[in-house]
């Protein structure tokens, strides 16, 4: 792809907000990821104030924490904590422009 292509892209993209970095196959690949641990392992799902709060079995913890040191590179405009009480606690909280983003997460 030209520099200015890729310009052109960059630009598309900031137009219509906050966007993974991930390209369609990477991205397919994530998704199929994600919908095996929330099969697996979701025990909850919950609005919170800027987010969403998502329990998990506890067996899950590094499933969770290495999809959410991954997520953090594709999607820099997300917030994430985890907090491990016996099950995991994965929040995902942004900005109001990345709302409906977060909203389709984990679906």
């Amino acid at each position: 792809m030209s520099a200015r292509r890729q310009s052109q892209q960059t630009v598309d993209n900031m137009e219509q907000g906050p966007a993974c970095s991930l390209d369609g196959a990477a991205l397919a690949v994530r998704r199929q990821e994600i919908a095996g641990l929330v099969g697996d392992a979701l025990v909850e799902r919950q609005q919170v104030k800027n987010g969403l709060r998502f329990r998990f079995r506890p067996d899950a913890e590094n499933r969770v924490r290495d999809l959410v040191a991954r997520e953090q590179v594709c999607c820099p405009f997300l917030d994430f904590r985890i907090e491990v009480a016996g099950e995991v606690i994965l929040e995902v909280t942004g900005s109001p422009e990345v709302q409906p983003f977060i909203t389709g997460l984990l679906r």
